[in-house]
Order: structure tokens, then sequence, then C-alpha cells
């Protein structure tokens, strides 16, 4: 009665164990997978299984599309289970560089360094590998078909494949990684309304079902490089004589003002269109689970659709029920985990504004009395 789960393990925790996890040997030159088990070898199938073992809980479990991006899966895994450690690496490596530049002028007398560039990019690298790696430390046990499930082998695929509601069962959490149409796959819709029907109240549900847009981390990245781009392109301005002239004529106030509206225009049209992409995505789920019907749902091989009716039918009573609880009680648990579709949360601006703080930090121990008299202040005392 044991499951078969990926134990990610230190020397399984890094990106290429994802990637191992999330495709065969053609991880890049082929995004997405039509039929399940096309190009992969017997070979790697049971390396990929070799990875699974038996266990009597799982403490994630992995929903996902096959058609979905295989980069993008792998980007979002990353980006939920490393944001925080690199979050914190980055800020700590920042003020490292702020301390030692400050002890630097503390003990010399001299003017800080401007080194904006230094400042910004190398606490972006330590971001960008601190994403990727990971922490050393063991993870968690979780269930992901393509290595839980033997993908050449007809018999354990089969035997797998009919055991998948207790994978689900007996997991801890559910993660789904949310792509376009992955509420109208078959699997997909079934995998996450046995975890919700089977974990407890609407209160205990609400901390144990993660909804991840495939999405979101690259247009999160994308942000993120813009604002470095804005930030290293500032202060190399603000620190020119232009800078100086603009706000000695047009005054300080005006000047900088003017300075930072203009140049936030950009990653500010770009976050309308990530908030109009979550609006849509979010408003187009819930209508299409609002007047959810089994007939409209699809699947990669057709015969698993009589294997996922009998599924339904032993679980939920008839295809009918199942229907019901989607609309409703399925529904309202998506809801509560994707939230109001018109707003932007408070992490998602702290993390793209990252790059901000790192350049605060040498711009405000760089401060010199001629350099606030450039740009116009007094500096009487």
């Amino acid at each position: 009665d044991k499951v078969r789960t990926w134990m990610d393990e230190r020397t399984h925790s890094s990106p290429v164990s994802l990637r191992r996890a999330l495709a065969s040997d053609d991880w890049l030159t082929a995004p997405s997978l039509a039929t399940v088990g096309v190009g992969i070898r017997q070979s790697e199938a049971d390396a990929m299984y070799g990875l699974s073992q038996p266990a009597e809980s799982i403490d994630r479990f992995i929903s996902h599309s096959w058609s979905a991006p295989r980069l993008a899966k792998w980007w979002a895994l990353c980006d939920m289970l490393h944001r925080h450690f690199a979050v914190v690496t980055a800020l700590v490596i920042a003020s490292a560089f702020s301390l030692s530049s400050l002890a630097y002028r503390f003990c010399s007398g001299a003017p800080i360094p401007y080194h904006a560039a230094t400042d910004v990019l190398v606490p972006y690298v330590v971001l960008s590998g601190c994403l990727a790696m990971g922490p050393p430390s063991r993870g968690c046990s979780c269930f992901l078909d393509k290595l839980c499930v033997h993908q050449t082998d007809e018999d354990l695929k089969r035997r797998a494949i009919q055991c998948v509601d207790q994978a689900i069962i007996r997991s801890k959490r559910l993660t789904i990684l949310w792509s376009n149409d992955d509420f109208e796959r078959l699997w997909c819709i079934f995998e996450v309304a046995t975890f919700v029907s089977t974990h407890g109240d609407k209160d205990a549900l609400k901390g144990s079902v993660e909804v991840l847009p495939l999405w979101l981390p690259p247009s999160l990245s994308r942000l993120f490089l813009c604002n470095i781009v804005i930030a290293m392109c500032s202060a190399t301005i603000m620190a020119s004589p232009f800078f100086a002239t603009l706000c000695s004529k047009a005054g300080p106030n005006v000047g900088i003002g003017f300075f930072w509206v203009f140049s936030c225009t950009l990653p500010a049209a770009y976050m309308c269109r990530l908030l109009r992409s979550k609006a849509e995505a979010a408003t187009d789920a819930y209508s299409y689970l609002s007047t959810f019907r089994l007939d409209s749902t699809r699947v990669t091989v057709e015969g698993d659709r009589a294997i996922v009716y009998a599924c339904i039918t032993a679980r939920f009573g008839s295809p009918e029920s199942f229907e019901a609880f989607v609309r409703k009680d399925l529904l309202d648990s998506i809801r509560r985990r994707i939230g109001n579709p018109y707003s932007f949360p408070y992490q998602w601006v702290t993390f793209i504004c990252l790059p901000f703080a790192f350049w605060a930090y040498v711009d405000a121990l760089s401060t010199s009395a001629e350099g606030i008299v450039a740009q116009g202040y007094s500096c009487d005392a």
C-alpha cells in the first residue's frame, strides 16, 4: 500500500534534478510534450523512475499539465521553493557591500567610491544563483508523475495510474503549476478536486493548496531586470554634470521628480500588463469552473478517460456529483488561493523593487556635501 515518491534530498534539490524531473535530455530544445512517453528512451525512463522510492506519506503533490512548457514549470518551482532564501541572501550581500564602504569612509575620511554597477549587479547575480540552486537543505518529498509513474513500462504505468488518488490522499500539500489549460485537463481537475475533498475544512485548506501561475516568474524577472537597468542608468545620470545643471535650472524638486517619473514609466506600464494578465487568467478560470462539465475536459491519452471516470465514480458517487463539487466547493477553494483578480500582491512589488534597494545602500552612503550642493540643495550644516 505504499506509493512511489521522489525524495527531494540534498543530492536531488538542485536545478539539474528538477530538469530531469520535468524533461528528458532534450530539455531546452523540446519545450512541450504532446504525447506521454514520446521522446523518452527506456534507459531514461528507468533512471527517472529510479529517483522515486516507496513512502507512507508525501509532503507535496505536484499537479501540472503535460502540454505546458517544461522550463516554465521548473522556473515556477524554483521561484516557489527558493525565492525567500534568494532575497535574504542578496540583501545580506548588499548590506555587506554597504558596511565595507562605510568602514572605508570612516577609516580613510574619503568619500565612498560610487560603483553603482557593482553594487547592483553583484547582489543580482547572487540572487539569480540562489533562485536556481536553492538552500543546501534536504527539502521535502513530492509526487511528480513523470518520476513516480514509469513512462515506458506499460504494466507499471497502469498500476501507478490506478492508484494516483491514493497518492493525492496521502499528500500534505497540493502544488498547482497553473497554466492556461490546467483546469480544462481531466487529470488536473481530478487531482485538485480529490485533494480539496479529502483534506479537511476550508480554513485548513488555505495553507495546503498552492497555485503557481507559470506566467508569473518570467514576468517578475523581466520587471526585475528592467529595474536593474533603470537603477544603473539613474546612478550614472544623477552623478553626471548634466543632472546637476538640470537641477540648478529647474530646481531640485522638479528635476528629481521629473527624472524619476520619466524613468519609471516603462516598468509601471509593464506592471499594468502583468496585472491585466492575472485578471484575465483568474476570471477565465472562475468562469470555466462555475460552468464545469466533464465532457468538456481534455486528456493526453484518450484511454485514461475511462480510468479517471471510474475513480470519480468511486470517490464522488457519480459524474454529476463531481461536476457539482467542482462548480461550488472547488471554485470557492481556488478563489481563496488566487484571491482578487485585480490586486497586485505586496510580495510581487517588493521583489521587483529590490534593485532600487541594492542601489539605495550605496547611494545613501556615498552622499557628500559637494553632491548635495550640485543638485541645488543647501548644505549649511
